[in-house]
């Protein structure tokens, strides 16, 4: 997949991430960010009062169908499979806001996440959930954690060796081998 593109709006190239949208359907656009706000705000300021309206005279109608268990079962469905298609979009936009939250470097791209069939430290088979988080499901991890999310030092592993290595230093994790180790002898012993 590219990792810049053209905008059609203001002809400069940007970082792909520009170009992405949150929405459920909709993922990409051909206008960046910047200039899809601008667009949007006038969309609002046109049809603010067209839409409060529509809203005043249907209120009753939308929140009872928002609240029908039919309409969260799509919904759920309908988010859950676009996470699922799109999950490294996803893991590189949940990468940057770590790293922003955290104050740590991000420099990452699309093109630098690239999900393993098998989990490079377990051997395990990397398999995206059903929406939900598994011990299989991939995670990014920052190789060593105080150098942030750039190139070179993140991988794709498996949540459980994610969650293995989470606090872990080295020596705290021979240490563990080691004990591991030393009960197994004890007991065949």
């Amino acid at each position: 997949m590219q990792s810049v593109k053209k905008c059609k709006a203001c002809k400069s190239v940007r970082q792909i991430l520009d170009f992405i949208r949150n929405d459920i359907e909709f993922v990409g656009c051909n206008i960046c960010a910047a200039k899809r706000k601008i667009a949007q705000v006038k969309y609002y300021e046109k049809t603010k009062e067209y839409k409060h309206e529509y809203y005043l005279k249907n209120k009753d109608h939308i929140s009872e169908q928002r609240k029908t268990d039919k309409w969260k079962k799509e919904n759920t469905v309908r988010r859950k499979k676009h996470r699922n298609e799109n999950i490294d979009i996803y893991m590189l936009w949940n990468a940057k806001d770590r790293a922003k939250k955290r104050s740590l470097p991000f420099n990452l791209t699309l093109d630098d996440i690239k999900i393993p069939e098998f989990c490079p430290a377990l051997g395990i088979k990397i398999s995206i959930g059903d929406g939900e988080t598994t011990p299989n499901s991939p995670t990014l991890d920052r190789i060593i954690p105080e150098l942030g999310y750039i190139v070179g030092n993140v991988c794709v592993i498996s949540h459980r060796a994610n969650r293995i290595k989470n606090d872990s230093s080295l020596k705290d994790l021979e240490n563990i081998v080691e004990y591991v180790k030393s009960f197994l002898t004890k007991k065949e012993g």
